[in-house]
């Protein structure tokens, strides 16, 4: 099985929501029962058959079906996808050209052969929550750290994971913050957070 997110700054969205794709068709009827409360209307699968009305709960399962709204806007964005992609892949090669020109600025690059279709930007600075902490107070830019390590959260630490367990995802941590990135983003708008950046790390 693989999963995809339509969250709301995903590549196509429902507003939330996501699928769940498999090639094993024992894995797709478990996940047909569990996405619709473990309920079943197909006559292969009852224990009773008593008319048109009936179905059978077989399993504990939960709500989980994008509704008829949020399937017609994934629909519709899926003969843009390739447009909003393209789109990123500019706006992150504006960023990648800016920032190799940067010493304080580090970002991951795209490996050759590989094909981002660029979903964050994340740059890698030193003393990442003070150049945080201004671009919120002293900018319009929007920004966010794409992600706390798994095992640092309260109910990992409960299970007991402690801190040092993966060092490379904690100095991945403590530098990352994931800068605008969205096709709606003007060339205008990214010059600017460019400009902001240089600022941020000169200062």
């Amino acid at each position: 099985m693989t999963i995809l997110s339509f969250h709301a700054v995903k590549q196509l969205t429902t507003g939330e929501g996501g699928m769940v794709l498999t090639n094993d068709q024992e894995l797709y009827e478990k996940l047909v029962f569990f996405r619709s409360h473990g309920i079943t209307r197909s006559v292969k699968y009852m224990k009773e058959a008593e008319g048109p009305w009936y179905y059978e709960m077989h399993e504990l399962g939960y709500n989980y079906r994008l509704t008829d709204i949020q399937s017609a806007l994934g629909t519709s964005q899926l003969k843009k996808l390739d447009k909003f992609i393209a789109r990123r892949k500019e706006i992150a090669r504006m960023y990648d050209d800016a920032f190799a020109k940067i010493e304080q600025i580090d970002f991951i690059k795209e490996k050759e052969g590989f094909d981002s279709s660029r979903h964050l930007y994340v740059i890698l600075v030193e003393n990442r929550k003070n150049i945080f902490n201004w671009l919120i107070a002293e900018t319009n830019i929007m920004v966010n750290v794409h992600y706390l390590p798994v095992y640092l959260h309260p109910y990992y630490k409960k299970l007991g994971y402690e801190r040092g367990l993966c060092p490379m995802a904690e100095e991945y941590y403590s530098r990352a913050i994931s800068i605008p990135m969205f096709p709606k983003l003007a060339n205008d708008d990214v010059e600017y957070v460019i400009e902001k950046l240089k600022q941020a790390v000169s200062d």
